[in-house]
């Protein structure tokens, strides 16, 4: 059959493996282990058990329990399970690092911080534990410790494309976009076809003045994707920005029927509508980026931008 074992397999190669013998608890853990490994949660949990009603304070067989229940989707056994874990023993720094996925994937970024720190101190030759802890602290906008984690690990592997998208992301997040330019080109080096990359080259560019070359790199980024909203929307800003506010219209309006809940097309739309003196158009779009996501930041400029046009 190939792959996992199906249980009649499973239950005549354990019986092989100990004929006729008590097993210890590293046995049993043994056999749970492989339980899991194998895909058999429910079976491996049994064995768990086993290990818990010997030893109640046996880290190892929490943790392994706790993955089980987690695969099962029952998430709340599964932090128990973990948090007994690193309870019964403050060096688990697996128990840590999988208790910290569970929190990442629920968005609890500060839980997951705190426990892929844990296991980070721990064990802090983990690249993957490494990876994540600067993850976590890129999610909590926490851009300085992020580069501090990822920067180094570039000296071991300088072309690793993860990596560099989260520096690259990090310097793009914090606003230093001479940095982030430098970090996306590497980053394009390892995928030439990288549409975010170019995009956001794009708008770091725009962000300084330079519009023609940014419509370069928003260009790059249609040739690759012709569907992709957010080089419509960057272009369609330079272009308005070079004395072309019937091209940018175009672009802008491209980008919102890709993506229509794109606030910051709106708010591109309304400066354009405003330099033609269309007013009330640029009022309802400016009002209507406001009700989507953006950050603190643009929200205080979309609302002085309001605030001007109202007179």
């Amino acid at each position: 059959m190939g792959g996992k074992w199906n249980d009649d397999r499973r239950r005549q190669s354990l019986t092989r493996l100990y004929p006729n013998q008590k097993l210890n608890v590293e046995d049993i853990l043994k056999i749970a282990d492989s339980f899991y490994d194998n895909g058999g949660f429910k079976e491996a949990i049994d064995y768990y058990n086993q290990v818990l009603a010997e030893e109640p304070y046996n880290s190892s067989a929490y943790e392994g329990r706790g993955c089980c229940y987690y695969a099962l989707l029952d998430i709340d056994q599964s932090i128990f399970d973990l948090t007994s874990a690193v309870k019964y023993d403050s060096q688990n720094h697996s128990a840590y690092y999988n208790r910290a996925m569970i929190w990442y994937h629920k968005k609890d970024f500060a839980n997951a911080k705190n426990d892929f720190g844990q296991a980070y101190s721990i064990y802090g030759d983990s690249i993957e534990y490494t990876s994540n802890f600067a993850l976590a602290h890129f999610e909590l906008k926490n851009y300085t410790a992020a580069l501090e984690l990822l920067l180094p690990l570039l000296e071991e592997d300088k072309y690793n494309p993860w990596t560099l998208e989260v520096i690259s992301a990090c310097y793009f997040e914090a606003e230093q976009f001479e940095s982030a330019i430098e970090f996306y080109q590497r980053l394009l080096k390892v995928n030439s076809n990288d549409v975010n990359a170019y995009n956001n080259i794009a708008f770091c560019l725009l962000e300084a003045g330079l519009y023609k070359e940014a419509i370069r790199h928003c260009n790059t980024a249609l040739h690759i994707n012709p569907g992709f909203a957010y080089a419509y929307n960057n272009r369609g800003f330079c272009r308005f920005k070079l004395g072309d506010p019937q091209g940018g219209l175009a672009d802008v309006n491209e980008s919102l029927d890709l993506d229509p809940s794109n606030s910051y097309a709106y708010r591109n739309r309304a400066l354009i509508y405003e330099s033609q003196k269309k007013i009330d158009l640029a009022v309802a779009d400016l009002e209507r980026a406001l009700t989507l996501g953006f950050t603190n930041k643009f929200g205080l400029a979309v609302e002085k931008d309001l605030k001007r046009i109202k007179g």
